[in-house]
């Protein structure tokens, strides 16, 4: 192909043809028009207003305005293109890097060593066995329902579990638990048969084992460690955060009761995380990097297992010899709140929760009537019976009702109306004053006192309840550990309120001595007779000392915290550890009298069913002169506080001096 040259022409407005040999015109929008000079010579002919004949073309010409639009177009198709380029390279590369290393990595948990819990001796209460896990990748094996499917017939797992692991939501973690407490031989066997399935690992890790060989009811205490159910997978989503990374996957072991639960943010520590390439088919292939874990912290308890122990052995002794199966028993430092024993029984076995439970085996658990997995020293309510009764005249003493010389004739019992109040002895006790009002747990001195009597002023409902309330009852001691109950006071609002009654005067005499509706609990009771123990100050009892090291070394020490002080008067307490001394030695308690070291207590026996027979309560302190330690005693059931009762607190004393 070639083009006509422009020829020098009479003017600059035609086109000269060699071929043809002659002027064209190049007016106008002919001006760039080219001539092809192709094959056979064309003939093209000027316009018709220059006197010639319009040529004909082969090649048409292009506007300018149509060449502008052109070039507009396909700058606009260039930026659009490159903007675009830089919109993935610059706002999504970050993201588009990020999915294909998505599509190339593969995370793992890498658990950390939970901490070791131990007495306030540094004897270790639980230890880390090692074993073996089995981990799946959810996007890698849940998707394919042959490999899915083929894993768990491997896996051996029950349905409920195999249900579980079909929830869609698991396709958003990284990898997923599924199968704890593999054997050495199991974990091979698992290896090798799922080598074709992409997306399984068999991993190390540890399992708690608890030291229960001495005392089954460190079993509520500790708690125990399990798979994390869903509603805890929630809650512990918010904890993280206001906590710290704690890096949870849906099913991981989790604290479930005690002190695995209260302070599980410091025992679980932080784990680690391992990377690993796959292939294009999820397979496993090297290890590209690893964050350590950070080991869980110790916590060391107030707990002296000895203690422990004995308080368990002796009551685990009277109680098969009286026939009763519940009880529980509190010790408390009163010079500081710290729990050196607290037992339930009947006791579990925590390990066995560890080790997985089938359905079956924890049916029996649930429907056994003595409820071994109730915790009754810190989340049972009972009526306390005369035990209240020190903290009644503590009241008393304090609003000048009584002052330590004041007596009352205890003739058997106070007639109001129609009804009548009795004491415990058939012909009463005599002429009473506080003190033997305490020791020999006189009925018709706190029906006065509480309620009045002819012309003698009583505390009335509402002072009860507000001292009982500076001791701590009726509301949760804070204790440290998941389960407590608040206990209840009765008040004529709550009465009007749940039975469409008005209080009677009545009620404020069943209120004075422990019964009724006043309701507490055994820790309850234990912190308020260290609060007279002590002098008057009301600590919030704690089970934790410290958290610290692997080897027991506390590092960080917990402070006492003081829940209440100086609510009654020293000389009134004084009074009222008098009437418990007077207790052992001439009172309800007097076959403690012969121990080593002085006793100060208080028996109560609590009616609260006309089908059974009392609760058996004793609560107590020693030495008398300078207590370092309150222990209170309640056995369901236990028909008196001045027997079984009374006779566990008799031989721990004798061990414990």
């Amino acid at each position: 192909m070639f083009f006509n040259k422009r020829k020098k022409s009479p003017s600059s407005q035609y086109f000269y043809s060699g071929q043809n040999k002659q002027y064209f015109s190049l007016r106008g929008k002919y001006r760039f028009d080219w001539v092809s000079t192709i094959g056979s010579a064309q003939k093209a002919l000027p316009p018709a207003e220059h006197g010639m004949e319009r040529g004909r073309f082969l090649g048409s010409a292009i506007p300018t305005k149509k060449l502008a639009i052109i070039g507009i177009v396909v700058w606009a198709l260039l930026g659009g293109l490159f903007w675009r380029v830089g919109s993935l390279q610059l706002d999504n590369g970050r993201n588009l890097l990020l999915a294909a290393e998505d599509n190339r990595f593969r995370y793992h948990a890498d658990p950390a060593p939970r901490g070791i819990v131990y007495d306030r001796n540094g004897l270790a209460l639980v230890k880390n066995i090692p074993g073996f896990a089995v981990a799946i990748s959810p996007r890698d094996i849940l998707p394919h329902h042959d490999n899915r499917e083929k894993l768990f017939a491997i896996l051996q797992l029950p349905d409920e579990e195999v249900e579980q692991l079909k929830d869609p939501a698991l396709l958003q973690q990284s990898s997923v638990v599924v199968k704890e407490n593999v054997t050495y031989e199991e974990a091979l066997k698992i290896q090798a048969a799922s080598s074709d399935i992409p997306g399984v690992y068999v991993f190390t890790t540890a399992y708690r084992e608890y030291a229960l060989d001495e005392s089954k009811s460190l079993a509520h205490v500790l708690g125990y460690v399990g798979k994390m159910s869903p509603d805890e997978w929630e809650a512990i989503q918010s904890e993280a955060s206001t906590k710290r990374d704690l890096l949870y996957s849906p099913n991981d072991p989790i604290g479930k009761q005690g002190i695995e639960r209260q302070y599980e943010h410091i025992l679980r520590g932080v784990y680690g995380k391992v990377q690993i390439e796959v292939n294009a088919q999820g397979k496993q292939g090297r290890q590209v990097s690893t964050v350590q874990a950070i080991p869980g912290e110790a916590v060391i308890l107030s707990i002296d297992l000895a203690v422990q122990q004995k308080l368990e052995q002796i009551m685990l002794e009277y109680m098969d010899e009286f026939g009763k199966s519940r009880g529980s028993a509190v010790a408390i430092d009163p010079r500081n709140g710290e729990v050196v024993g607290l037992v339930s029984l009947p006791g579990y076995d925590n390990n066995a929760f560890v080790q997985g439970l089938s359905t079956e085996e924890f049916s029996a658990i649930l429907a056994d009537k003595d409820r071994p997995l109730f915790a009754r020293a810190v989340g049972g309510q009972y009526p306390s019976g005369s035990v209240v009764k020190p903290f009644v005249a503590a009241a008393a003493l304090q609003e000048g009702i009584i002052t330590p010389r004041t007596s009352f004739l205890s003739a058997g019992g106070i007639r109001v109306a129609q009804w009548f109040f009795p004491d415990w002895r058939g012909g009463g006790h005599g002429i009473t004053n506080v003190q033997k009002a305490i020791a020999d747990s006189v009925n018709t001195f706190f029906y006065i006192i509480g309620g009045g009597h002819n012309d003698i002023e009583g505390l009335g409902p509402d002072r009860i309840k507000a001292y009982l309330q500076q001791f701590g009852f009726g509301e949760p001691t804070g204790i440290d550990i998941p389960g407590e109950v608040s206990g209840f006071i009765p008040d004529e609002k709550w009465k009007r309120s749940a039975k469409d009654e008005i209080w009677y005067i009545g009620d404020t005499y069943n209120l004075s001595i422990g019964q009724g509706d006043f309701l507490t609990s055994p820790l309850q009771m234990t912190a308020a007779t260290a609060a007279i123990a002590n002098g008057g100050t009301l600590y919030q009892p704690r089970l934790v000392k410290g958290i610290g090291q692997q080897d027991a070394t506390i590092t960080k020490e917990f402070e006492s915290e003081i829940t209440n002080a100086q609510m009654i008067a020293q000389e009134h307490l004084a009074v009222i550890r008098s009437g418990m001394r007077e207790t052992v030695t001439n009172g309800s308690a007097k076959m403690l009298v012969s121990l080593p070291i002085a006793v100060a207590g208080k028996t109560g026996t609590a009616q609260w069913s006309s089908l059974h027979e009392n609760h058996a309560w004793f609560t107590s302190f020693a030495p008398y002169e300078s207590p370092e330690i309150v222990v209170t005693v309640m056995i369901e059931e236990g028909e008196s506080g001045a027997g079984i009762s009374a006779l566990i607190a008799r031989d721990f004393y004798r061990w414990w001096s």
